[in-house]
């Protein structure tokens, strides 16, 4: 093969990669990093929607009566495979939330796993859905302070 054709066939390539991965970016939604600044998971069966725990930077923790054997007094909040399993037998729907401060972030809806991964006070960077209901864990900068 020639030099230049080589070349060529390179940039080609090069090129097509780099908009095949814009096109993977785009389809992930948009990133944001900012701080994690509340926690918390809801629950709704038929006939209510109640938070069932809540922790913030601000100090304000709350754990719902039924579920102070669940949650530490204080200290990170973490939901296991078996709670889990637990919590969604006994209620209809159970989110996991974020409040997720940066310019256009809010408190979207994220899974256990993201859920669990980071603490309040934590630098996080999520992508989020389109819809900006959703969002993915994909950075996290611990609190040391926590």
């Amino acid at each position: 093969m020639h030099r230049r054709t080589f070349l060529a066939a390179v940039g080609t390539l090069a090129t097509a990669g780099t908009l095949a991965t814009a096109g993977c970016l785009t389809a992930l939604g948009i990133t944001e990093r900012g701080p994690v600044t509340a926690k918390w998971i809801t629950a709704t069966t038929e006939t209510d929607t109640r938070r069932l725990v809540y922790d913030s930077t601000d100090g304000e923790r709350y754990v719902d009566g039924a579920h102070e054997a669940d949650f530490p007094d204080d200290g990170r909040m973490f939901v296991s495979q078996d709670l889990h399993r637990e919590l969604n037998a006994r209620y209809g729907v159970v989110e996991y939330r974020l409040r997720h401060e940066c310019a256009d972030c809010g408190s979207p809806s994220v899974s256990r796993g993201d859920f669990n991964s980071v603490a309040v006070g934590d630098v996080a960077e999520l992508t989020y859905s389109e819809s900006g209901e959703r969002a993915t864990v994909v950075g996290v900068e611990k609190d040391r302070d926590r």
